[in-house]
């Protein structure tokens, strides 16, 4: 702490304390932490030491105590705010709550008052870096540097903030001084890794000739000789040196045969890569049969020349090597050769070849040729590879031929039923690839992937409780198998979560799922906090280089491409037919047989839960030692759930979608769908520009889209009923000329036709555009979309039985093409149009146009009194006008009271609905299990009584539950009405009072300003009495909203009181009667409460 910094000094002895405190906190001793800090506070003098109240919260804090936490410090900095502890701690709790920007201005307020503290220019440089402010990291790190010359991590990160903001000569020039203080050692894996990151930078900044030489200077210095070489090897490449680059790419390949990347590299050194000449193909050959022959057991360097081999050539390379894979018995053989089908006629020759196979081995048992007989395995092989040969080409009936001759031959491999399940999905029966995953999964239960391929399928066909059955086993005891999977972010299961919801119509659950994924790459993002420092302390700078640039562009992977895609569609439904959204979460309540058979099923698992509970709380019995190391951790706070039915009835949808469409846009992703999306939810909101950004860029990824030329004729047909001027019309008409030259959109679309007239996506595409332009040419566009001509390309073609006629259809899946929605007129019409006046209507005469002044005058008053509160909330949110604040500290404080109030009670209310859910469900279950027994005791002459004696058990238990949910009903009424209504109400005159508070702060700070002003205009006076008047308007008006807020208050607590007395003494009876298992108790209550149940409403109702 600075001398004189705070105003608020402790004496020797309490200082001592204050000091021992800070230990504490750094060992982790925050029990004796608390007590330090306790014997300051309990000293009168020295109660509200700011910088003692600031530590104690951050002790709490860590103790998992957040909100008590929070008000300890913001006690301590309120005291004490010319203290940089405080305002340090402060930075602390905000970087705790993933508030970056926030603690980063705290950490600058500390350092205004101690600018060198270094343990705050440490954790400032760390939230710049995290927050990617790297001119700003660079400058901290600067500052540590200065202060901290002699140690190792000042040089280190000042040398990468430079790197960072490419300043690499600067930065060359520190880590080479630095790395002439080092001292060598014999293995020094550290001193490795910095010499490394050092090349790197030489690398980034263009100078490939200093960076060879740096390598070759430390090469007995550097402990990863694969990094040595292979960086050897491209700076060679880079420089031209191509002769002595491919020397070292072939000794790379002595460690390495089946990196395809070596092999690529070579060929460009030697000069060989993509010719077609007859002696450039010959020298590629040459090249593998030399490293095959010297690397006997590499695969890639038999494998890879039969891409560009000739076709004479081509069966006599394949046939040893796909021999030996189907001898050795190799499951992705079809992988190994699958970089081949994209030539006909080597797939022509590799059918052929392993035709011969099968029908040699089922002859003679022998490969043809060959005198030594196989293996009975080595045919279920070639089974196995032709099934999946046939699958590939779309052939359904010839890989389920083949896959059925391999299961019987082996009925207990377990890759051929999950063959099957894949052939029958590709096939588009999901339900038949779910039968046969579960047949293959039954075989083998302890098989992660097999299991994990099960519950994919039954995702994909709408099975959602049977997948999540199948994945709870293999997840963590006593935790729901959704919670689960959510916390190890499994996200290819939410991603196809939120694909069958959204194919069920039920949004909010879809929605649900995909800002889960969203929230795991935020974690993901946030979690690179941690390697900051431990890569400094580890040396290990190209990778966390890497890693920075990796966290940069996360959300291009896709996984986060998939739920945002997911996410948009249903955000683009709910915006075109918002009525949807009530819908869906009406058919949700009314259907929720998912939700009950998965309370089922999870039931045993609450058990467990229940047990691993009591287990919990035996051990918080356990010797104090223990009891003190389980403080000491930290709890994880809880996380905000994502509830559906908010999703789903959202008012903002198209604002919504940006959250995962910005994302996509910004980090240039390389998906057609990502900026077809993205210009439906632009074109939606009118945004011009944005709609010519995206069709610009997807035109870079395929300009011969199907769905680019809808999006494009919406565009054009948007620019022409919206006039655009200024500088957006030079841009559109700079980017599409065609927009000129095209006269009608219609023959704009007739020629795309002509163009793709063979391609059935692109047909479909055009048949949805001549509707959208003219829907009276309906019957046109169907009749385009219907003629599937027998040489359109892209399809395959079956015979399908239908009302014994024979017709054809296509079986491939199409290119989901961009289809308008129902309302998609409304979609164009929904801009913002210029209103007009109808004289007719609104009548005309002197009396409108004075009524039309009167309105123009109120509008003026009212933008006046907007623009001056504004003014002041602004002045006041940034602390440049505190003394001109109207303080009242009795009435905020009562106010701040209630709002927590508030919320603590709309938490209650949550749970207690909650409670009542649950025991419905129990109460449902205890009524069909004495059914049962009851039925079981007709059954069963021997065991009768004991069957009706448990059924009349739980008879009473169940008609004791319809009892307490009586009495939680009636709770939650009383609860709601004092929440939604009595407290809202007074909520509602204390928005008014801050309102009118800010007014009149506005007005008066006018005034002030006024009265001090040097120039005295001719109206002076005039101003002067108009704002004195208007300050003893809002004056009067806050007062009397003061006055009822205080009356409010006063009405409230007395009515809160009286009413939460008889709620809880209901609560509390009825609880106890229910769980001690008194009927009688339980009817007192209710009957004392007035309070009526179901069953009873029954009886009276049979007694009429």
């Amino acid at each position: 702490m600075a001398p004189g910094a705070s105003v608020q000094q402790l004496p020797p002895k309490e200082l001592a304390l204050f000091k021992r405190i800070v230990k504490c906190y750094e060992h982790k001793q925050y029990r004796n932490g608390l007590k330090f800090a306790k014997q300051i506070l309990s000293n009168p003098k020295f109660a509200e030491h700011g910088e003692t109240l600031a530590m104690k919260g951050l002790i709490l804090n860590c103790l998992g105590k957040k909100e008590e936490a929070n008000e300890y410090v913001k006690r301590g900095l309120t005291n004490d705010v010319r203290s940089h502890v405080c305002w340090h701690v402060y930075g602390l709790m905000q970087r705790s709550e993933k508030k970056y920007d926030e603690a980063i201005k705290a950490y600058r307020n500390a350092l205004k008052i101690e600018k060198e503290n270094i343990q705050i220019l440490r954790d400032l440089s760390l939230l710049q870096l995290q927050m990617r402010d790297l001119e700003g990291y660079k400058d901290t790190r600067y500052q540590l540097f200065i202060l901290r010359p002699t140690q190792r991590v000042s040089w280190i990160g000042f040398a990468l903030g430079l790197h960072l903001v490419e300043e690499y000569d600067l930065a060359l020039s520190i880590l080479e001084e630095f790395r002439k203080t080092q001292t060598n050692k014999t293995y020094d894996f550290e001193h490795s890794e910095f010499l490394l990151y050092q090349n790197m930078v030489y690398r980034e900044a263009g100078r490939l000739d200093e960076a060879l030489a740096h390598l070759e200077r430390f090469q007995a210095e550097i402990c990863d000789q694969l990094s040595y070489l292979e960086t050897k090897a491209d700076l060679l490449y880079q420089l031209g040196k191509k002769e002595d680059s491919a020397l070292i790419y072939r000794k790379l390949l002595a460690k390495n045969s089946e990196n395809v990347f070596y092999y690529k590299r070579l060929e460009e050194c030697l000069g060989i890569t993509d010719c077609t000449s007859e002696e450039a193909v010959a020298r590629r050959i040459e090249m593998y049969d030399e490293i095959a022959k010297n690397l006997p057991r590499s695969l890639a360097a038999s494998r890879l020349p039969l891409a560009f081999v000739p076709e004479s050539s081509f069966v006599p390379r394949l046939a040893p090597l796909l021999i030996k894979m189907l001898r050795k018995g190799a499951a992705p053989v079809f992988t190994f050769f699958r970089f081949l089908y994209d030539d006909p006629v080597k797939v022509a020759l590799i059918e052929q070849l392993t035709l011969s196979y099968r029908e040699s081995l089922e002859k003679e048992f022998r490969f043809p040729g060959e005198n030594e007989v196989e293996a009975p395995s080595t045919i279920l092989w070639v089974y196995y590879y032709l099934a999946l040969h046939y699958d590939y080409l779309n052939n359904f009936q010839e890989a389920l031929q083949y896959v059925n001759k391999g299961l019987e031959h082996t009925p207990t491999l377990i890759e051929l039923y999950t063959l099957k399940a894949r052939i029958y999905k590709h096939a588009g029966n999901r339900k038949e690839a779910v039968r046969w995953i579960e047949e293959a999964q039954s075989l083998d239960t302890a098989d992660r992937y097999v299991n994990s391929k099960c519950a994919k399928y039954m995702l994909q066909a709408g099975m959602i409780t049977e997948a999540i059955i199948i994945c709870s086993k293999f997840t963590r005891e006593g935790v729901q198998t959704v919670d689960s999977l959510n916390d190890m972010q499994c996200m290819w299961f939410e991603t196809e979560c939120a694909r069958a919801f959204r194919k069920m119509g039920q949004f909010g659950e879809a929605l649900k799922k995909c800002h889960e994924i969203d929230r795991h790459f935020t974690d993901i993002i946030e979690d690179q906090f941690d390697f900051h420092t431990y890569c400094f302390r580890r040396m290990t700078l190209c990778a966390y280089v890497r890693l920075l640039r990796l966290e940069d562009l996360l959300r291009k992977h896709d996984f986060f491409f998939k739920a945002a895609k997911c996410a948009i569609k249903i955000y683009l439904r709910l915006y075109d037919a918002p009525h949807e959204a009530t819908a869906d979460m009406d058919g949700y309540s009314q259907n929720s047989a998912t939700s009950r058979e998965l309370r089922k099923q999870f039931r045993k698992q609450r058990k467990k839960a229940a047990k691993a509970e009591m287990e919990r709380q035996k051990t918080q019995q356990r010797p104090q030692t223990a009891k003190l190391k389980q403080e000491a951790e930290v709890e994880e706070s809880h996380r905000p759930v994502f509830d559906p039915a908010a999703l789903a009835k959202t008012e903002k949808p198209l604002e919504d979608a940006l959250l995962f469409l910005n994302p996509l846009i910004q980090l240039n992703c390389n998906k057609l769908a990502a900026y077809v999306l993205g210009f439906e939810v632009y074109y939606r909101r009118g945004k011009v520009l944005l709609m010519l950004l995206c069709l610009r860029k997807a035109e870079k990824i395929d300009p011969q889209s199907p769905q680019l030329h809808w999006c494009k004729v919406k565009f054009f047909k948007y620019i022409r009923e919206h006039p655009i001027e200024g500088i957006v019309s030079e841009i559109v008409n700079e980017a599409y000329a065609e927009i000129r030259d095209c006269v009608d959109l219609k023959s704009y679309n007739l020629a795309y036709y002509k163009e793709h007239q063979v391609s059935l996506p692109h047909r479909l595409a055009v048949a949805e555009v001549m509707h959208f332009l003219d829907e009276s040419e309906h019957a046109k566009a169907v009749e385009i979309a219907t003629d599937l001509k027998s040489n359109l390309q892209g399809v395959s073609w079956k015979l399908v039985d239908v009302s014994k006629q024979s017709t054809t259809i296509p079986t491939t899946s199409l290119v989901d093409v961009q289809l308008p929605s129902e309302n998609s007129e409304r979609g164009v019409d929904s801009v913002a149009q210029p209103r007009t006046y109808d004289a007719v209507r609104n009548g005309n005469g002197y009396g409108q146009i004075a009524n039309a002044q009167h309105k123009l005058e109120a509008l003026k008053t009212w933008g006046i009194s907007a623009y001056k509160c504004t003014k002041q909330a602004i002045a006041e949110r940034l602390g440049k006008v505190p003394s001109s604040r109207t303080v009242d500290a009795d009435i905020e404080g009562k106010m701040s009271l209630l709002r927590e109030l508030q919320q603590r009670y709309n938490r209650l209310l949550l749970l207690t609905k909650a409670l009542i859910g649950h025991l419905r469900h129990v109460q449902y279950t205890q009524i069909q299990l004495a059914e049962q027994l009851a039925q079981l005791a007709v059954r069963e002459r021997d065991l009768q009584s004991d069957f009706l004696q448990n059924a009349q058990l739980l008879k009473c238990t169940s008609e004791n539950c319809e009892h307490l949910l009586a009495a939680l009903h009636f709770f939650t009424s009383s609860m709601n009405t004092l929440c939604n209504t009595t407290i809202e109400d007074t909520m509602v005159t204390v928005r008014q009072f801050e309102s009118a508070r800010l007014e009149y702060d506005a007005y008066r700070t006018e005034l002030d300003m006024l009265k001090r002003s040097a120039t005295r205009p001719p109206d002076f006076i005039a101003k002067l009495s108009e704002a004195e008047n208007a300050c003893t308007k809002y004056q009067q008006k806050y007062e009397q909203l003061r006055s009822d807020v205080e009356t409010k208050l006063s009405l409230l607590s007395a009515n809160k009181v009286r009413v939460l007395k008889k709620q809880m003494q209901l609560f509390n009876g009825a609880l106890v009667a229910y769980y001690s298992g008194n009927q009688k108790g339980l009817e007192a209550v209710l009957r004392q409460f007035s309070v009526r149940s179901a069953q009873n409403n029954r009886l009276n109702m049979e007694e009429h």
